[in-house]
């Protein structure tokens, strides 16, 4: 099952969480584990266990809250297991893959992203166009991937690992 919560925050959240992400120098390459260098792509750990970076957790906190409002409350709570912000292009595609999180909470950072550029959502077979200000909230145990990216300029996506809300 997927779930689109369209307008579930703030735009002006996003563009602060991307501002301040895009130049951060806490950037690994470590996903997907076990991949080739080439097959990787940028990933900066806001909240793994740990809060691995105060602002950008507090920000992302307050985001996820506003989803939880916005809709969000019929589907998870609002607790963070992971939270990580990933940038993908076009010259990498995606891999299909499943996390070992029950649910994530996903959305596109970027402000200004439009939907001919692509790097929507790819998830049980489908693609889901979102655009900034979206959540897509889903099983993270079925197929899902980012969809392909037509443009050079770069995808700026946050995740959360988070419990449903049927499984308290």
């Amino acid at each position: 099952m997927i779930r689109i919560i369209e307008n579930g925050c703030s735009t002006h959240i996003s563009t602060l969480l991307y501002d301040r992400a895009i130049n951060s120098t806490e950037w690994h390459f470590k996903f997907p584990a076990g991949a080739p260098l080439e097959d990787k792509h940028p990933k900066l750990d806001v909240i793994d266990t740990d809060i691995r970076n105060e602002f950008l957790a507090g920000v992302a906190c307050s985001m996820l809250l506003n989803v939880f409002d916005a809709g969000g409350k019929d589907y998870f709570i609002p607790e963070i297991f992971y939270c990580g912000i990933s940038i993908k292009d076009r010259h990498r595609e995606d891999n299909i893959h499943t996390d070992d999180a029950s649910m994530k909470v996903l959305t596109i950072l970027n402000p200004d992203w439009k939907e001919e550029w692509g790097g929507g959502f790819y998830y049980d077979g489908n693609i889901y166009n979102i655009k900034p200000g979206d959540f897509c909230v889903f099983d993270a145990r079925k197929p899902h991937a980012a969809a392909p990216i037509h443009t050079d300029k770069k995808r700026v996506a946050i995740d959360y690992w988070v419990r449903p809300i049927n499984s308290q």
